[in-house]
């Protein structure tokens, strides 16, 4: 009688059946994931640059006061220099202005870069007073203008965040404008 016979014993791994089944609920499973995925993405991109925001208005507000000197954050396209435009998805800088000439002049230092927002985001900024959208000062008592930064994706306002500043200097982040209306974006 021989007792090394295999007739009837289970041989482990996946049918052809069972592996095409998995593939299948895989499948359907990540087709459903994906979409949502790619939301998240794009979220996350907003409220990157939207706390890239307040990092900069929270460091400038805090050396204004240490440094008992004005601190400007700008807009700028070289990211050395101010450019005057109320679109910062271009990036912007943060540095001490000594002469108080608005701009920064040689040996002004240069605080932090931002660099330009990822393709697809949009960020504007609308400001109080005489420069309006050009420019930020930060006295040495931290205070600035209002101003609201508004920070848009292609999915349009519904998913914007605005970066609210108040005399004060302090920024929040909200779903709506100071006034507490609905953000707008840009077309």
């Amino acid at each position: 009688m021989d007792c090394h016979r295999t007739v009837g014993r289970f041989r482990p791994g996946f049918s052809l059946l069972e592996l095409l089944t998995a593939l299948t609920v895989t499948g359907i499973m990540l087709s459903l994931a994906i979409p949502s995925f790619h939301g998240q993405l794009q979220t996350n991109r907003v409220l990157t640059h939207s706390n890239g925001i307040i990092a900069s208005l929270h460091l400038a507000r805090a050396e204004a006061i240490r440094r008992n000197g004005t601190i400007m954050v700008c807009e700028s396209r070289d990211l050395e220099s101010c450019t005057g435009s109320a679109d910062w998805s271009r990036g912007w800088i943060v540095f001490a202005d000594a002469n108080r000439n608005n701009r920064r002049d040689q040996g002004e230092p240069v605080l932090r870069v931002q660099a330009p927002a990822s393709p697809g985001v949009r960020i504007d900024f609308n400001g109080a007073g005489r420069n309006g959208d050009r420019w930020l000062h930060y006295r040495p008592t931290g205070s600035t203008k209002n101003g609201t930064f508004t920070v848009c994706d292609r999915r349009g306002a519904a998913h914007a965040r605005a970066v609210i500043l108040y005399r004060t200097g302090r920024p929040r982040v909200s779903t709506r404008d100071a006034g507490g209306n609905p953000l707008r974006c840009p077309s």
